[in-house]
């Protein structure tokens, strides 16, 4: 009886382990780091496996670049973090400082926007993808009674580190680092 178990216990292991897994499960951290995309005034966590002095956070200049130690300035500008994990990796193998590197990014600081003006809560909310100036007034519980609803500023920090003032209407997507302005309507 004890040898007729064992025979079946290893005949279903060898059975379980011997299938493979075609779609492997994603996590919700994995499809962020696909689809979040870099951009100036971005700090980023860099852990380089074993290597400390290369590990830390760093910022996105305005030229889209991270200036690393001995590797110098890598384009990150528009790159996901998983695209640029793999851009430091080369640059790393290139310079030959190592052989086979373990990169990993995460942004060190969650990204936000900011709502002022005529709406009812004012401040600073998280940034997610796609999001619109309608979502953003949701975030703030909504307009106050005096909001022009059809048109506002944004305040957006270009690539070069200047401010620029741009018009904005209700279904305009707002980016990371953003500051709109709701406007007072005129009777």
């Amino acid at each position: 009886m004890r040898n007729q178990l064992i025979i079946l216990i290893s005949a279903f292991l060898l059975f379980a382990c011997s299938g493979e897994w075609t779609h492997y499960p994603v996590t919700q951290s994995e499809t962020v780091e696909k689809t979040q995309v870099i951009d100036f005034g971005n700090k980023i966590t860099v852990s380089v496996f074993e290597e400390a002095n290369l590990s830390g956070d760093y910022d996105v200049l305005s030229n889209g670049t991270l200036m690393m130690p001995l590797i110098g300035s890598v384009d990150v500008q528009g790159l996901n973090l998983t695209n640029a994990a793999q851009v430091i990796g080369q640059k790393l193998i290139q310079s030959g400082y190592l052989i086979n590197p373990k990169v990993t990014l995460a942004m060190a600081q969650p990204q936000t926007v900011k709502i002022m003006g005529e709406v009812i809560d004012t401040g600073e909310f998280p940034y997610s993808e796609n999001l619109t100036i309608l979502g953003l007034v949701a975030h703030a519980s909504g307009f106050s009674y005096r909001a022009d609803q059809n048109e506002f500023d944004i305040v957006r920090t270009q690539a070069d580190g200047l401010e620029r003032l741009i018009e904005g209407y209700i279904s305009t997507r707002v980016k990371p680092g953003d500051i709109v302005r709701v406007r007072e309507r005129y009777f």
